[in-house]
């Protein structure tokens, strides 16, 4: 909660948002056994309005406070959604400002899940040198590609193979909606066709590679 002094929320804010999220408990219930309840302390709240608001600020003040203090570092951090992007031209500089990111989310109890990251090398060397740790000496796998924000981002920069998914993806939908299409105007089918088919084609198309 203290992370949001760092975009300016008076104290007396904050300290009433913390009092919402102090002694949480919810209950799982089911037709077989009585419903108990059981305490959360952490992760994000579903179906709260407040909790992703919550979670971007901390993001925002972790990512201010580590990369922004890395001014000696050839390095830069983006947090998008649920991402993180760490961009550096070496494994040495980029492994320094990983470890820095560790050291300041783990101030507020975050932790980088090493098996759920990918290491892409984009125009480097292939060598075993290359390898990526954490600062627990967790080896960060190296992929040649990875999803993000919908996108597929590859190491050889080619933006093909992720459109050309995205294109059958949109084919199959296209396919399963053909019973409704029989039945539905054409003012409907355009509409749907612009609300589902081309929000599967160009979604998160500002995450792919431009090349000249």
């Amino acid at each position: 909660m203290q992370s949001s002094v760092f975009i300016g929320v008076p104290g007396e804010m904050w300290k009433a948002e913390e009092g919402i999220y102090q002694d949480v408990r919810f209950v799982v219930s089911d037709c077989r056994a009585a419903p108990a309840q059981h305490s959360s302390t952490s992760d994000i709240r579903q179906g709260c309005p407040l909790s992703p608001y919550l979670f971007i600020i901390l993001r925002t003040a972790v990512m201010a406070d580590s990369v922004g203090s890395s001014d000696d570092l050839p390095c830069h951090g983006i947090a998008l959604a649920d991402d993180t992007n760490l961009i550096s031209q070496s494994v040495q500089d980029f492994t320094r400002l990983l470890h820095s990111v560790e050291s300041r989310a783990a101030e507020d109890g975050l932790e980088v899940a090493a098996s759920k990251c990918g290491h892409i090398r984009v125009n480097g060397s292939r060598g075993p040198e290359q390898q990526l740790k954490t600062w627990n000496e967790e080896l960060v796998p190296v992929v040649t590609s990875q999803v993000h924000l919908g996108s597929l981002v590859t190491n050889d920069q080619q933006s093909s193979k992720g459109l050309g998914g995205r294109v059958s993806t949109a084919g199959a939908t296209m396919k399963k909606l053909q019973d409704f299409w029989k039945h539905a105007t054409t003012a409907w089918k355009l509409r749907m066709f612009n609300t589902v088919i081309t929000s599967q084609v160009l979604y998160g198309l500002d995450t792919i590679w431009l090349l000249k």
